[in-house]
């Protein structure tokens, strides 16, 4: 455990140094999200994460129906959270049709405390 701790703070410490070396390529690569601890253990929920990683290992979703299936949450559950990380900007909701698109902005955030 410990060891993937460190691989994330190593990880994180490099996204910051890219961030810093090239600030233009900064927006098209990954965000980085400043909260205040509190604000932080509130967003990031353990489902939460779970969705931004569903999205990330599968961004060919569909709907927000077709995500809540495949996690296996109610439908109202997940658009709740969905709602919380747009607000945050770490998502977006595309709209096709009736159906609301949810979409990773960035493949990596790099949440500051």
């Amino acid at each position: 455990m410990e060891i993937q701790e460190n691989s994330r703070f190593d990880d994180l410490r490099e996204l910051t140094n890219q961030a810093i070396e090239d600030p233009e390529g900064t927006p098209d690569r990954y965000s980085i999200v400043e909260l205040s601890p509190e604000v932080n253990y509130k967003v990031l929920t353990k489902e939460r994460t779970k969705l931004l990683e569903r999205l990330k290992s599968n961004p060919d979703i569909m709907s927000i129906t077709e995500l809540s299936e495949e996690i296996g949450r109610p439908t109202e559950s997940v658009s709740r959270d969905l709602k919380i990380l747009k607000n945050y900007g770490l998502i977006d909701l595309e709209r096709n049709g009736r159906k609301k698109v949810p979409k990773l902005i960035r493949n990596k955030v790099v949440i500051t405390l």
